[in-house]
Parts: C-alpha cells; structure tokens; sequence
C-alpha cells in the first residue's frame, strides 16, 4: 500500500513540473563553441541580469552548442535580437549579452536563435593603454630632469589609475 501511494505521488509530483516547465520563459541559444559558460551563468542586456543559463547541449555530430537561457518572466524579446558569448567583467566571467532588435514582435518562449561569437569592446582596454602612455611619457620626464620623487610618483601613477 505504501509503495503504491509512494509511486503516484510521484508521478503527481512529476506531472506538476512538466506542466510548469512547459510554461517557462526559455529560449535555446545555438553556438558553434561556448569557452566556458556554465549553467547559472547570467544572461544580460545592458549590464541588467534578465535570466540565466539553464542547460547545454551538444548537436548528435558533436558541431553545435545548444544552451538553454531561462529568462525572468516578465522579459520578452524582440525578435531579430542578438546573443552573443561575452566575458561580462574584467575577470573573464562568462555569460550571454542579449543585443534588443527594434522589432516590435517579440521571441516566443522555446524559440532557438543563432548566437554570435564574443564581441570584445575594447574602449576601455585602449583608455587604459593611452592613460598608461602618458603616464610613462611624463615620468621619464621627470626622471630625465631630476625633478622626480619617488612619493609624488606614487601619488601620481595613483592618481591616473583612480580615472578608471
């Protein structure tokens, strides 16, 4: 007796987040290579987390990375939007930018969509880069001229590395 209440409350159980499954916010996202996004990773648009990695998969070939992004509930995509890989810090933490079409029809849940490879914004690298340049330009500057202290240069190299 047991076993058999055992056994339908499970299948109960399991019907009831079929149903739920099915009704979820999910939109499979097809890669040619994902270098190291995980499930849980964030999905994004415009730095504001709309969902997260929920599955990966391979094609039966081995060629394509099927992910499956569940995203928030109330969040609807226009259709014709962009997912590309992304490295969403400076730590190299893997995720998925999602770039909004101006489309007026949105993505319907269970949609797959091609997904880019990483777009690299490098403005801030080369910020970096010039700021650096100057830096050494104006200290060896100094250096040549012998008006360098050693605690105004810390001070100052502190000071342009604040910028950022």
């Amino acid at each position: 007796m047991h076993k058999y209440f055992l056994g339908l409350l499970l299948t109960t159980l399991s019907c009831g987040n079929s149903e739920t499954k099915e009704n979820e916010n999910k939109i499979v996202v097809e890669f040619s290579n994902i270098d190291g996004l995980t499930i849980g990773d964030k999905i994004q648009n415009n730095g504001v987390t709309i969902g997260n990695v929920n599955d990966i998969g391979l094609s039966k070939n081995g060629r394509k990375v099927f992910v499956t992004a569940l995203l928030k509930d109330e969040i609807e995509i226009p259709e014709n939007s962009e997912f590309y890989m992304a490295s969403l810090d400076i730590l190299g933490t893997k995720g998925i930018n999602v770039k909004y079409s101006k489309s007026n029809k949105k993505m319907t849940k269970g949609d797959t969509v091609l997904g880019l490879a990483e777009k690299i914004d490098t403005t801030y690298f080369q910020n970096i880069l010039e700021t650096t340049e100057k830096l050494i330009k104006s200290t060896d500057s100094l250096i040549k001229q012998g008006e360098i202290d050693p605690d105004s240069l810390s001070q100052s190299i502190i000071n342009r590395l604040s910028q950022f």
